[in-house]
Parts: structure tokens; sequence; C-alpha cells
């Protein structure tokens, strides 16, 4: 041991500035994008570009080691590294997560969280250099990488940070983390993403209702895939808010949840299907029926009769009778009964007789009105659209030479 503290002393230290510039001039190159013999990498699906080796790693890994052995070596203090490590390495080495083969990203990630448990002073330049990449991510490039393994390290510190939580940590949750779901390839990530959000819920319970706002405000319409993945991040969040704080929050997540039970994609169904296994979330479904019944049971009626996926349709007749078990007279009173298109083109009967009652106030009160005015009302075809007090020279009036 004291053998290899003497080494250190006499050949390491000495000679660390001479080392980081090897390190420097070795790593800090042009990443080289991969391609197979004969293809370019657009053909290539994700397996196989997992499989692809860059052919200077065995140039740069020992470079890799090297660094990792002087970070890890207890011979060598803060200090003497610390100067040598200043915001442009840091930026430089963030940059090379953007590199296309995976044992690299690795290797820097393993780096990079070593480098932040070991500097303590250099924590915060770090952290900034993040929100730099991160920052260009959403608002310039949209595409990075190494996003996954800057996550994880990013969940390490989040669940180090004291509580309650300052107020740069949570700028960092609003204009990074929140924003990062919705870039196009955020499914690459999400898992790691979807982490780094339940350690801030965790922190901060209020949290969670923002990212459930955040989550309707950009929700994927078109996606199904994604669709899945954001509801997923729902329900973790309502399992961890307190009933008090999620109750404002409750008819907002089951609007999700009857989109996707009524989505023709049968795996975008079967999730929502599957919410209604969690044990927190059926328990609100029970306690707030009086809300949620008529957000789901019309939905679940209608998808109950328009799916096409045979087992999928099974689970959503099973799923009708686990509601109409927790209140069958509330269950009857909002289920469907008609054809798909008469549902789609007027809603359940409720829909339908309020929708008569405002129409027939509409017209009272326009009678009344011409009544009034002491005129005479225009004379319109039988067949008019618009509406009988709706004004002059349009199409649906009986002109001279039609009478």
């Amino acid at each position: 041991m004291m053998d290899d503290k003497l080494t250190v002393d006499a050949y390491i230290v000495p000679n660390l500035s001479s080392i980081f510039r090897v390190i420097e001039g070795t790593l800090f190159r042009p990443l080289q994008k991969l391609t197979a013999v004969g293809c370019g990498n657009e053909t290539l699906d994700q397996s196989e570009k997992e499989q692809l080796t860059d052919p200077n790693w065995p140039l740069v890994q020992p470079v890799y080691n090297l660094l990792q052995k002087v970070l890890e070596s207890p011979y060598i203090s803060q200090k003497d590294v610390k100067h040598l490590i200043g915001n442009l390495f840091i930026q430089r080495f963030l940059e090379l997560f953007d590199a296309e083969y995976g044992p690299e990203r690795s290797m820097l990630r393993s780096l990079l969280h070593l480098l932040y448990l070991k500097q303590i002073a250099l924590r915060k330049a770090i952290r900034r250099a993040m929100n730099e990449l991160f920052y260009r991510l959403i608002h310039v490039d949209y595409k990075f990488n190494g996003v996954s393994e800057i996550l994880e390290i990013l969940a390490s510190i989040i669940s180090g940070f004291a509580v309650p939580v300052k107020e740069e940590h949570l700028a960092f949750f609003r204009t990074v983390v929140l924003p990062l779901h919705k870039l196009p390839t955020c499914q690459l990530f999400h898992e790691d993403l979807m982490r780094c959000t339940v350690l801030f819920v965790n922190k901060n319970q209020h949290l969670g209702l923002e990212v459930i706002d955040y989550l309707i405000k950009i929700w994927p319409h078109t996606n199904p895939h994604k669709q899945i993945k954001f509801l997923e991040e729902m329900m973790m969040i309502t399992g961890i808010l307190s009933e008090a704080d999620l109750s404002s929050h409750i008819p907002k997540v089951a609007c999700k949840v009857a989109e996707l039970l009524a989505s023709p994609h049968f795996k975008a169904c079967d999730f929502a299907i599957s919410c209604f296994e969690k044990k927190d979330f059926l328990g609100l479904v029970e306690k707030y029926k009086a809300l949620v019944f008529p957000l789901l049971i019309p939905t679940l009626g209608k998808a109950k009769v328009e799916q096409w996926q045979p087992v999928i349709r099974e689970s959503l007749f099973g799923l009708s009778r686990v509601l109409e078990e927790i209140d069958g007279i509330l269950y009857m009173q909002n289920d469907y009964r008609g054809t798909p298109d008469e549902h789609s083109l007027c809603g359940n009967k409720a829909q339908r007789v309020s929708r008569e009652l405002v129409w027939e106030k509409l017209t009272q009160k326009a009678e009344r009105r011409v009544q009034g005015l002491n005129i005479n009302p225009i004379p319109y075809k039988d067949d008019q659209v618009i509406g009988n007090f709706n004004g002059l020279n349009n199409t649906n009036m009986i002109t001279p030479e039609i009478m």
C-alpha cells in the first residue's frame, strides 16, 4: 500500500497536467457515425445498431481506464484534480455522450457519476453543463444519443436533494424535466425521465399536479405508444399523491383513461383496462364514482361494441361488470344504449335531452324578440338549417320566384 502511494506521489501527481493533456487530446474528438459495411445506418433497426462497433474504441478505451484510475485513486487529492477540470472540460465531456457506441456511453456514465461523487466543488458546474445540454436538446437539436445515461445520473442526483427542494432545482424541474416529455424522441428515454419525475414528486407532492396538467397539455392524441407512456406516468403519480391533493384532478385522469379505453389500438386499450387492476386507482374510482362514472361508462359501452380485438373485448366486458358491482344504479344511469353511429352523433340520452331543452329555450327567446319588434318573421324553406330568426339574404330564404 505504501509502495502504491510512493509511486503515485513520485510519478503520477507531478505529471497530472501531461496526463490530462493526453486524456483531452484522445477523448475529445469528432464522434464517428457508425455504419455497417455495405449499408447506411438508416436501414438498421435498434438491435442491429447495438451490435455495431466503433473502430476507435481500442484506442480510447485505455484512456478512459486511465481517467477512471486517476479519479478513483485515494492518493490523488481533489485539489490536484480540480484545477485541471474546468467548465470547458466538463462541457466537452458531456458532449461525448452523443456517441453511438453503447459501451462508450456506459463508460462515460460511470466516469461522470464518479466525478460528481468525488469532486464536490465541481457539482454545480456539472449540473449547469447538464442544463445547457438539455436546453439545446429541447429547443434546437431534439436528438441526443446519451439522454438515458445522463438521466440515470440525474436520478441519483435528485434522490440526494434536500427537502424542501431549492428554487434552483424547482426551476430545473419546470424548464428541463417537464419539457423533455414533448420531444419526438421521448419514448427512447421515457423510463429514465419518468424516474426523475417521480423522484421530484416524492420530494414535493405539489409537483405531481403540475406533471398531470403538463402531460394533459401536450397529450399525444395520434400516438398510442406515447399515450401509454404518459398514462403510465400519471398512474405512478396518482399512487404517490394524497387523496386531498389529487381530488381536483381525478376527472382529468379519468378522461385520459376513457380515451385509451376507446382507442382502436388494442395495446392502448389493454393498458387502460390494466389501470383498474391497481387498488389505489380503483379505490379512487369507487370513492369519486359520481364524477368518474359519467366519463367512463358511456365510453366503455361504446368500446365494447367497436373494439375489434376479441380478447380485449372480453376484458372490456369484464371491466364493465367490475364497475357495475361498485354501483349498479349509477352504472345503468350512464350506460350506453345505442348504436355506435347514434352515440357518436348525439351522445347519450341525457345529452340529447339537454340539447333539446337548450334549443327550445332559444326558439322561445327568438319568438318573443320578433313579437316585440312587431315584424313578421322572414319566410324560410322547410329544410332550413340556420334557424327561423336568423337575418336576411341567406340561401334558405324563400324568394318571390320560388313562392
